[in-house]
């Protein structure tokens, strides 16, 4: 699990009458100073407006029973999984200022650190919403909140200061976001944003200590690549192979071998993994076969054997499963009393390995051999309603929790498969 250290401060910059302000404060292992930008609650401060998230209309427009079949069983405006539900985002504040209020007897009271904090708005935070989940708005408005209450950092660059175009820069690694304008919510208008706020950088430590002021955003060291050996890799229940592309474009894995029992889609996955062996026949028959030492199966194709495959993917094995999926997710992992993920715990935990589990729209299940590290479970990067995301069970009379923290927010809004493929155009059949 993750290790938790009490928060302190380091650096004293100045003693005020009312505070003693520093440079930095440490958290769990996490430095923060003054300028870095920080992930905070969404409770912690709010804007003075109300958020402009587009409220999806309900359909009342008469429908083409020939294009939508299907339209009678809607009996509901009901949306299932909307996102309109969610909790909010993380906000996102630059530090202004780290300090310990002074207690009565003039003596700062360390065991209570304070951030004086900038507000970036969100496009939903302004009154005209914007679909770019990367973008912000500078915002004058300013809040003070507990340091303790800092659930992480990001970067954010002002736009026409990166060394490259906002989506690539957005896309350039985890945690990025960018501003191009302020925004003034009197008026309701975006305007450039102020000489301050276009070097967030700007750490210095006051009388000269610090390091010299820019006048832009100046983008820290480029992050080292780590680039690992491609994980050899079964896929079943493969389809065209949408999550071999997946594991291929992340670049973890090489996919050697696929097996899906529909020839029409084997085809097709051949054609896009020509490098691949597919293997048409039932995954049961072709396990058995494996166990039982053969190298081939009826048709002369090489079968992987032990400590050929490194990886194991297998994805939805029909339409109806993945839309249930899609729909339950939690529902799904917690039927009968979790009966397929304990099965699956129960196997690897008798077998020696380590496990972890979460529920983040999906089920997964990560374990570790003998002699090797668990890795932490990744945390989730868009904010879901709290209970779709909690799950506990008992497993030979212990408990598994998920090692996961962000349990109530996340850095972007819900995107749901509705927000993601409404805006297709009509296909007619």
């Amino acid at each position: 699990m993750r290790q938790k250290e009490i928060p302190r401060v380091l650096e004293q910059l100045k003693d005020l009458d009312s505070r003693v302000l520093y440079y930095s404060a440490t958290k769990n292992g996490i430095l923060d100073q003054v300028g870095d930008s920080e992930y905070m609650p969404p409770e912690v401060f709010t804007f003075n407006i109300k958020l402009s998230i587009p409220v999806k209309c309900p359909w009342k427009e008469p429908v083409d029973e020939d294009l939508y079949p299907e339209h009678y069983q809607k009996y509901s405006d009901y949306i299932r999984g909307s996102s309109l539900d969610a909790p909010e985002p993380y906000r996102i504040s630059p530090i202004k200022e780290i300090f310990h209020l002074k207690k009565s007897n003039c003596r700062p009271n360390k065991t209570d650190i304070k951030i004086w904090l900038n507000k970036f708005c969100r496009p939903e935070n302004t009154h005209n919403y914007h679909a770019d989940i990367h973008l912000l708005y500078w915002n004058d408005e300013e809040a003070v909140a507990d340091f303790e209450a800092v659930q992480g950092r990001c970067k954010v660059g002002y736009g026409e200061d990166l060394p490259e175009c906002v989506q690539e820069y957005s896309m350039g690694g985890p945690n990025r976001f960018c501003f191009l304008e302020a925004y003034n919510a009197r008026s309701k208008s975006f305007e450039d944003p102020p000489h301050h706020a276009l070097s967030p950088g700007n750490k210095g430590k006051g009388k000269g200590k610090g390091k010299p002021k820019s006048q832009a955003w100046e983008p820290s060291e480029p992050e080292t690549e780590i680039k690992l050996p491609k994980l050899r890799t079964l896929d079943v229940f493969s389809g065209c192979g949408g999550l071999t592309e997946g594991f291929h474009q992340a670049g973890i894995s090489e996919t050697l071998w696929a097996i899906e029992m529909w020839d029409p889609t084997a085809r097709v996955f051949r054609l896009n993994n020509p490098g691949s062996t597919v293997l048409t026949e039932d995954c049961n028959v072709l396990l058995k076969l494996v166990m039982a030492g053969e190298t081939t199966n009826s048709c002369g194709q090489w079968l992987p054997q032990k400590g050929d495959v490194e990886m194991l993917c297998g994805g939805p094995p029909c339409q109806g499963f993945s839309a249930h999926l899609l729909q339950n997710v939690r529902n799904f992992v917690s039927f009968k009393r979790c009966t397929d993920p304990k099965l699956a715990l129960h196997c690897l935990v008798r077998m020696g390995h380590q496990c972890t589990f979460s529920v983040l729209q999906a089920g997964i299940i990560l374990a570790a051999a003998p002699g090797e590290k668990l890795p932490l479970f990744p945390e989730p990067l868009h904010a879901f309603a709290p209970r779709a995301c909690q799950l506990s069970m008992v497993v030979d009379d212990k408990k598994f929790v998920s090692n996961i923290t962000r349990l109530s927010s996340g850095p972007f809004w819900t995107i749901t498969v509705r927000d993601t493929v409404s805006d297709l155009p009509e296909v007619r059949n």
